[in-house]
Order: structure tokens, then C-alpha cells, then sequence
């Protein structure tokens, strides 16, 4: 992006990063396929930044059994809508 000094982008990676929980997983086996869904929650200690960064989104995967194991083959991730803030009326 002009205008963007090139050390802005490492500066939001996490220091520390852990993922607090999966849930709501559900697998559908097809033969040598599969496809996974489910929903997580991390928790992220980005630098520079006070306060922790803890998106929770819904992830599908596409599987595949190889004969070096089962291999991820395609990977969605999409983040939930955040909740509303509740205001003093």
C-alpha cells in the first residue's frame, strides 16, 4: 500500500498466539475425502498493542487420504460478526 512502511505488516503478527477453542466440529467422510467444519476462538498477543486480539471465526476444510496420510487440500476461514456493543440508554 503506498504510503505503508514495510515493517507496519510484521509489527500486527502475534508475540504470542494460542487457540482458546474448536467447536461445533463436524466431519462428512466420502471415500478417500472428507470435508471438516468447524468454529474456533485464539487469543493473540500482538506487538505493539495493548490488550489481547481474540478473533472467533468458522473454518471448512477438504481432505484427502494420500499414502502419506490424510493432506489438507483447501482451507476456508471466515470471521463471525462481532457482537454489539450495549450502550447506556
Amino acid at each position: 500500500m503506498p504510503g505503508r512502511h514495510p515493517s507496519d505488516a510484521t509489527e500486527a503478527r502475534p508475540a504470542r498466539f494460542r487457540v482458546i477453542f474448536l467447536d461445533q466440529l463436524s466431519i462428512d467422510l466420502m471415500g478417500q475425502m472428507a470435508i471438516a467444519f468447524f468454529i474456533f476462538r485464539v487469543s493473540a498477543k500482538l506487538r505493539g498493542r495493548d490488550g489481547p486480539h481474540e478473533p472467533t471465526g468458522r473454518v471448512s476444510m477438504v481432505l484427502k487420504n494420500t499414502p502419506n496420510g490424510w493432506r489438507v487440500i483447501h482451507y476456508h476461514e471466515s470471521a463471525l460478526a462481532a457482537h454489539p456493543v450495549k450502550t447506556p440508554t
